[in-house]
């Protein structure tokens, strides 16, 4: 049974950029977690049916197990923003 993870990371306005172009490589290093099968993310642009005004970003991640979140955020903080 998979199992589904929602987390909403926060990067700083100023690396929104360095962050975006960086995602792909990210995403790629997480799947690299066991029972990680699948990552994937995007910008969010409006919350409650209003246009979000600061950068913020959606992660999700499919797992085949409970994975302590612990390493994902791990893994996460390899890259600094």
């Amino acid at each position: 049974m998979p199992y589904l993870t929602i987390a909403v990371p926060q990067i700083p306005a100023e690396s929104q950029d360095l962050f975006l172009s960086s995602w792909p490589k990210i995403a790629e290093g997480m799947k690299a977690v066991p029972g990680l099968k699948a990552v994937s993310g995007g910008k969010i642009t409006a919350v409650d049916g209003k246009a979000v005004t600061e950068f913020q970003f959606l992660q999700t991640f499919c797992k085949t197990a409970p994975t302590n979140l612990s390493t994902l955020s791990q893994q996460f903080r390899k890259y600094k923003f």
